[in-house]
């Protein structure tokens, strides 16, 4: 009895307009969520989010968001594309990756990244960077606290200034992550390519 009382909850929390909106869940994305054998631990993800959100919205400590933010996403389990979504580089949407509960270092940045946005965030103070880390790509988000650039990361789980992360070697960066700033921009180098296109696949 109360399995059932938690799904029908379940059900009736995403069928609010407001958090459909926000998530950019379609009525495909609910129907296969119902169906899957993985629905509870989706819509536990998903209820947890929603209170995340609610909890942060009027909080006025930016450390606190950015932590809680942070430590929100780097609880979700870690895994390449190849096996995630048999492709060698897919840059997940945020909607995607609470309902896959697993993803790789780009899609941590992502849904960090557009969740800060919501929670009163502007755009111009985060940066892309992708670094080498143990001889291998990462990503990572940095943001401009004053004068310090901080590190959300879902390697080393605490935010800490860039200056402190001596295991990361920095490759390329993209300081301006604005929308405007792709729409009539050469892109010249890949990581701001996938960028783009995530931003498009997100617009349309």
């Amino acid at each position: 009895m109360i399995k059932i009382l938690i799904i029908l909850f379940c059900f009736s929390s995403l069928s609010q307009a407001s958090f459909i909106k926000t998530l950019g869940l379609t009525s495909s994305d609910i129907k296969n969520i119902k169906t899957d054998k993985n629905k509870k631990y989706i819509f536990n993800r998903l209820l947890s989010f929603k209170r995340l959100k609610y909890e942060l919205k009027k909080e006025k400590n930016k450390e606190i968001i950015l932590t809680r933010v942070n430590n929100f996403f780097n609880k979700i389990e870690a895994l390449a594309d190849l096996k995630n979504y048999r492709k060698i580089d897919y840059w997940a949407s945020r909607k995607e990756f609470l309902i896959r509960g697993k993803g790789d270092c780009e899609d941590y940045v992502i849904a960090k990244y557009f969740t800060l946005l919501e929670l009163g965030f502007k755009p111009k103070d985060f940066s892309l960077l992708q670094v080498e880390y143990k001889k291998q790509l990462h990503l990572v988000l940095t943001y401009k606290n004053n004068k310090e650039k901080i590190v959300l990361d879902n390697i080393n789980k605490k935010i800490v200034n860039i200056n402190e992360r001596n295991d990361l070697a920095v490759l390329y960066e993209i300081q301006s992550l604005d929308f405007k700033a792709f729409k009539n921009k050469k892109i010249t180098h890949l990581l701001a390519f996938k960028w783009n296109e995530l931003l498009q696949r997100l617009e349309n």
